[in-house]
């Protein structure tokens, strides 16, 4: 499980979104990938992540109050039937982009922070 802060070190609050998005996917030849024998939580809340290498907002439009931390913590685990066909497969590369916007701002931030899984 891994587990991320979102910090709000400003003085206004600000409303945020956390996209997932998994890339360079190895398939079977049939063309299934970890992706579909993967098991995953956000926050303890089961998400299907099946559509993951098109990204998927796993917390849209949350508050931050100002001088506040949210924590995020994400979580995979094989399903028990999966079978040995995904063996040696990987998902290379995972992106978290955290998305962060307040009505007064003319610009919108935007954070990516990329996990190489090895």
């Amino acid at each position: 499980m891994e587990t991320f802060k979102v910090q709000n070190a400003g003085n206004l609050a600000v409303k945020y979104k956390v996209v997932l998005k998994a890339t360079q996917i190895e398939t079977t030849t049939d063309g299934k990938s970890l992706l579909d024998v993967l098991e995953w939580k956000v926050n303890d809340t089961k998400v299907d992540f099946s559509t993951l290498g098109n990204g998927i907002e796993i917390i849209t439009n949350k508050q931050l109050l100002k001088s506040a931390t949210d924590e995020i913590k994400v979580s995979a685990h094989m399903k028990a039937g999966a079978g040995n066909d995904y063996q040696g497969l990987k998902t290379l590369t995972n992106c978290f982009s955290l998305i962060i916007s307040h009505p007064l701002l003319k610009n919108i931030i935007v954070i990516i922070i990329s996990l190489v899984n090895q």
